[in-house]
């Protein structure tokens, strides 16, 4: 089956960009798109939406802008549908329930409670009251394992980034699970690869600024583009064939030496049958 999860280490590529777009920003401000009288946020996006607005006396708040990492506790506890392993979106909301008064909730996206970040987490708490109204962004991975019915997970929390830059993350998310359904068919047309390599380099271009990196923010499979090269040979599709030139970056950056190498010699007998015709 030629497929692949695009792996959360992924988004590190884009977090690194954010950051940089956010790093030089004070955090004694309240972040760009907040109301100054009640903290609520400019979208109308559900998940971004504040659920309260908490006044709170001299709150411990985080001292950096970061995305905060954590192990997602009491999965166990929940009654999460094994069908929703692997990576999410959804969004950490602020609890004060009688174990813990400053407990983070983390929802899946179809609003399936996964668990919580470790007790106690205070700054956590105040900084997602404080600059969120109560609910931020956030995304992760989750994993079911079949022998024993256990769960693990870990999320990323966005804490006090602008509302664009976290719009640009949740829609990068959302492309990126396309693209990720797309390569995961048990079977792909000579369309479905062209389609998923453009789509591919679209959204590096997109999201990546110019210059930053060269290197794909994809664990993409590099079976994709010389198998496509292999299939047009033998249908003698020798202009789509010669087309792949396009994917040069890819050829050259992506490919192990091997690959790389039959891929090319494909793309000039292609050229040559061109020529000759």
């Amino acid at each position: 089956m030629i497929g692949g999860i695009i792996a959360v280490a992924g988004v590190v590529a884009l977090i690194i960009y954010v950051l940089f777009d956010n790093k030089k920003e004070s955090l004694n401000k309240k972040p760009e798109g907040l109301s100054k009288e009640e903290g609520e946020i400019s979208s109308d996006d559900q998940i971004l939406q504040p659920v309260e607005v908490k006044k709170i006396e001299n709150p411990n708040l985080f001292t950096t802008l970061k995305h905060r990492y954590f192990q997602i506790k009491g999965m166990y506890y929940r009654s999460i549908p094994s069908s929703l392993s692997g990576d999410f979106v959804g969004y950490a909301e602020c609890e004060n329930n009688p174990h813990d008064e400053y407990a983070v909730a983390i929802y899946h996206s179809k609003g399936v409670l996964l668990g919580y970040t470790i007790k106690g987490s205070q700054q956590l708490s105040d900084s997602i009251y404080t600059w969120h109204g109560g609910r931020v962004f956030c995304y992760g991975s989750i994993k079911y394992y079949k022998r024993g019915g256990q769960w693990s997970g870990s999320v990323s929390i966005p804490v006090g980034l602008r509302v664009r830059s976290m719009e640009a993350l949740r829609q990068f998310e959302k492309e990126k699970k396309s693209l990720d359904d797309l390569i995961g068919k048990e079977e792909l047309s000579i369309e479905d690869k062209f389609k998923a390599l453009r789509w591919k380099v679209k959204i590096q271009e997109k999201y990546i600024e110019a210059g930053k990196s060269s290197k794909s923010i994809f664990s993409f499979p590099k079976t994709i583009l010389p198998s496509l090269a292999m299939d047009l040979e033998k249908e003698n599709r020798w202009d789509e064939l010669a087309g792949l030139l396009e994917f040069s970056d890819e050829i050259q950056n992506n490919l192990s030496s091997r690959f790389a190498k039959t891929t090319m010699q494909r793309i000039e007998k292609a050229q040559v049958e061109i020529l000759g015709s």
